[in-house]
């Protein structure tokens, strides 16, 4: 497998390289082209346009920051130099129009008197790197060229300090970038006439790696190269008749939907200053890159078109073989830190595992992975009974039908325990082989976390269930979203009865001026609030507390209501005894009322005990289970807080339960000495 993977990487790799190449033959192919156009439109172009114009493209290409183009003075034997780019000096002569120079030294007279390329990324140590100017910034990376014509040497392009070091393809951009400036050089500093400039123009044509032919504005054909006959396979006199009729019905015979080509040459013609892009499919299987542009002369006219026929084909098959290896690899390793797999019918084996399910399932290597089959690390059955092998092969088949499936599962590791996961199976086409990829996420966690808020979801209920007393939630519309307790149903309600019902409406019946609404406004304005109310015969102490969001906003209000019916009861009984107490005139009333008070009190203050115990209890279960963030944590703290209170004084009165200290309305209750 690690062999399968290391060629599939290689290929790419190669791939890679190939499209690489392509990109940098055409980027050359359209600076060539560039070049050969704006020669065409302006045939009046002056040296240093030209110059200008080669070094712009030669500088583009290889990312040179120095340059310079020049030509042979055919009359001094000087090198004039009418383009520069870079400050190439430091405090040298000043710049001219054009540079002149009568000797030849350093790396670019090396060129020049060889007539030889040369391309050097040390050219600081290089031993022909003689002769500089002390003006001359340093040159640490060199490439340059002569513009040669035949034996003849016309000029050269030379560049330099490029951001990196200058690849070996480089070196071929500035060569042929050379010989076409050779070319035009040539016909610009010839003498000759009109028969040696055709022939200039028809060399620089034939140097093209492109297809080229030119047009007139009245569609006769006035140029074509050899390179133009090959590609259409057109015998010469048909295209020396300089008829565009028999050349298109040539052209048509070849192409796959010969209407939208000659569709697209009249809108062409009808909007000149358009220039167009496209590819021609042509019946044999090739691919042709179609370019054109219109030759506008200096006085502003059209005077015909140029096209340039490129053929693509090689490079749209590396394209689409990159393409689909592209895809297989995305398909297996582009994606998150899921683990994924790649498995094969019918058998289903894995055939490619990434890292991430590596680490998941505990594997070493993926070939030790590759071994194993969905159902070996899967347990034997499947939470709902089914066999594990049985269905994962289900599971595929399945996916592998629709195009895609989702579901629970539970696997396990090779070493390791069993846990719950989530599991996307998606077709994929590799090779021109339909397979599965199957994505796995472990969700053991999440399932462990679902867990224990379901439990703590059922103590929380049990706990406000068990309540003597009633717990409430509103939000900030005083609209109830939460009530429990066992005082709802001594109120004829059942939890949650009244959920979704405002404050306003439960309370109607008490009118608008209730103390009840008054009170859960000022704890909706973040105040503490406590009071007692009577409520179908049942009396209640309530505490009242601002609900707070994350951000400490107020987003409601939590109550809670004790039943203290009882102890109010008491409480009466309690004040009753009292008075008789008090129209008792001897020691032995007195110590009766206080017999009666021990008796009424102590139970009491065990009751009330009791029921402070249980309040505590559940409170306490309900803060355990609450989230350290909850905006309800605080508040059931002032509850268990209150809960503290209430017992201090349970206390006291269980104290006085026991020996209970009842005083004569006569003494002032300080002891005289000698007691």
């Amino acid at each position: 497998m690690h062999k399968i993977t290391a060629r599939t990487i290689n290929e790419r790799l190669v791939q890679e390289d190939r499209e690489a190449q392509l990109t940098r033959e055409r980027d050359i192919a359209d600076a060539v082209t560039h070049l050969e156009e704006l020669y065409l439109a302006f045939p009046s172009i002056s040296l240093e346009e030209i110059s200008r114009t080669v070094l712009d493209e030669a500088r583009r290409l290889t990312g040179s920051r120095f340059g310079f183009a020049g030509y042979i003075n055919p009359t001094t034997g000087w090198l004039s130099v009418p383009a520069s780019a870079g400050e190439a000096r430091k405090g040298g002569p000043q710049s001219a129009k054009e540079l002149v120079f009568k000797e030849f030294t350093g790396l670019w007279g090396w060129v020049l008197k060889k007539k030889k390329p040369l391309f050097t990324n040390s050219a600081a140590s290089d031993p022909r790197a003689k002769g500089v100017p002390p003006w001359h910034i340093k040159i640490e990376r060199f490439a340059a060229a002569p513009a040669v014509s035949g034996k003849k040497l016309i000029g050269i392009l030379a560049l330099a300090n490029p951001p990196g070091d200058y690849p070996a393809a480089a070196m071929d951009a500035v060569k042929k970038l050379a010989r076409v400036y050779a070319l035009m050089l040539r016909h610009k500093l010839a003498e000759a006439g009109s028969l040696e400039q055709a022939a200039l123009l028809k060399a620089q044509q034939e140097a093209s790696p492109d297809a080229i032919l030119v047009v007139d504005k009245n569609g006769r054909i006035r140029s074509f190269n050899r390179r133009f006959t090959e590609m259409w396979g057109l015998p010469p006199k048909i295209m020396a008749t300089g008829s565009d009729e028999a050349a298109l019905r040539a052209v048509r015979e070849k192409l796959t939907d010969p209407l939208v080509f000659l569709e697209r040459v009249r809108y062409l013609y009808a909007h000149p200053r358009e220039k167009s892009r496209d590819e021609i499919p042509l019946k044999d299987g090739r691919t042709l890159d179609r370019y054109s542009t219109s030759v506008i002369g200096e006085d502003g006219r059209t005077y015909g078109r140029i096209w340039h026929f490129h053929d693509i084909t090689e490079r749209k098959r590396l394209r689409n073989i990159l393409l689909e290896s592209e895809e297989k690899y995305r398909a297996l390793f582009e994606t998150s830190r899921d683990a994924l797999m790649i498995l094969e019918p019918p058998d289903w084996k894995f055939s490619q595992a990434n890292k991430a399910t590596l680490k998941m399932f505990g594997a070493q290597e993926e070939a030790d992975f590759l071994k194993l089959t969905p159902w070996a690390i899967s347990p034997k059955k499947q939470p709902d009974g089914s066999v594990s092998a049985g269905k994962a092969k289900e599971m595929m088949e399945l996916a592998l039908k629709t195009g895609s499936h989702y579901f629970e599962w539970e696997h396990k590791c090779l070493y390791g325990p069993v846990f719950s996961a989530e599991v996307l199976l998606t077709r994929v086409d590799i090779g021109g082989k339909q397979v599965i990829q199957a994505c796995i996420r472990d969700i053991s966690a999440r399932k462990r976390m679902e867990e224990l808020l379901r439990q703590s979801e059922l103590r929380q209920h049990l706990a406000m269930s068990q309540i003597n007393g009633v717990l409430w939630v509103l939000d900030r519309t005083l609209r109830f979203t939460l009530s429990r307790g066992q005082g709802l149903a001594a109120m004829g309600l059942k939890p949650d009865q009244v959920k979704g019902m405002t404050l306003e409406e439960f309370m109607r019946p008490a009118g608008p001026d209730s103390p009840s609404l008054s009170a859960h406004r000022r704890a909706l304005q973040g105040r503490n609030v406590s009071y007692e109310e009577k409520v179908n015969n049942m009396e209640f102490s309530i505490f009242l507390s601002p609900l707070r969001d994350q951000d400490d906003k107020i987003a409601g209000v939590v109550g809670i209501a004790l039943d203290i019916t009882e102890k109010k009861r008491m409480e009466r009984l309690l004040k009753e005894n009292e008075e008789t107490l008090r129209k008792m005139e001897t020691e032995l009333a007195l110590t009766r009322a206080a017999e009666a008070v021990s008796r009424v009190t102590r139970p009491m203050a065990h009751d009330f005990n009791n029921a402070l115990a249980a309040i505590n209890g559940y409170a306490t279960l309900i803060d355990d289970d609450l989230a350290a963030s909850s905006p309800i944590k605080t508040e059931i703290s002032r509850i268990i807080e209150a809960v503290r209170r209430a017992a201090v004084v349970t206390s006291k009165l269980q104290d006085f339960a026991r020996n209970p200290k009842i005083k004569n309305p006569g003494e002032t209750g300080e002891k005289k000495e000698g007691d």
